[in-house]
């Protein structure tokens, strides 16, 4: 379960089922109110409606809580450039856009962020040269992809296939996702350091992160 706060209510991310949601009336309050270091009611049916949701364990009540912290602001999109890609880098990116695709449709959402969890940690034990360029090349090649095959409202399928790209190729990034409220709207991207790969940085400024894998 993770949660940032958007705006000034407290959204939240089921993982296991890929659904977020919002609290409302005592069950936000008693919650804001756990987040400031409240002593919480025991016995009262708000806190106890938080536990029944999985939002709070009981064996660990009036320990403390932490929104989803992202140390590296955007600063810069290098989908905010325009430089000229391969015939054979879009049609890598094509063909990792739809193995993303596909493997959205065969397997739920919590496997390949676990499949990805784990592609990251055994990169990071070992000895890699520095990605900048495949980086760039990377985020160029989708970004031409978009303008033939649309990226709107396809934010997963373009993520999941930027970072299986980088990371077939022994280079390492955050894939990010974030809420923006009022109305409600959910995004996700890559980034590395303050760098988006997949968006502009104009649009992701919109949204606050709620789960970094």
């Amino acid at each position: 379960m993770y949660f940032c706060i958007a705006g000034d209510r407290p959204i939240f991310l089921d993982r296991n089922r890929d659904r977020y949601f919002a609290l409302a009336g005592e069950k936000e309050a008693s919650f804001l109110g756990l987040l400031c270091g409240s002593v919480p009611n025991h016995a009262s049916s708000s806190t106890t409606e938080l536990i029944d949701a999985g939002i709070i364990q009981h064996d660990r009540l009036g320990a403390p809580i932490a929104a989803c912290s992202y140390d590296a602001p955007p600063s810069a999109s290098l989908w905010d450039r325009d430089e000229p890609t391969s015939v054979w880098g879009r049609a890598n990116a094509a063909a990792s856009l739809f193995r993303a695709t596909r493997g959205l449709r065969v397997s739920n959402l919590s496997t390949i962020l676990t499949t990805i969890e784990d592609r990251k940690r055994a990169l990071a034990s070992s000895c890699r040269p520095d990605g900048s360029e495949v980086r760039a090349a990377t985020a160029m090649a989708f970004r031409a992809l978009g303008k033939v095959v649309a990226s709107h409202n396809r934010c997963l399928p373009y993520s999941l296939a930027i970072m299986d790209r980088l990371l077939s190729r022994g280079v390492s990034a955050d894939l990010v996702f974030g809420v923006a409220v009022r109305p409600f709207v959910a995004h996700c991207w890559v980034q590395q350091g303050g760098a988006i790969l997949s968006d502009r940085l104009e649009h992701v400024r919109l949204f606050t992160p709620i789960m970094v894998i």
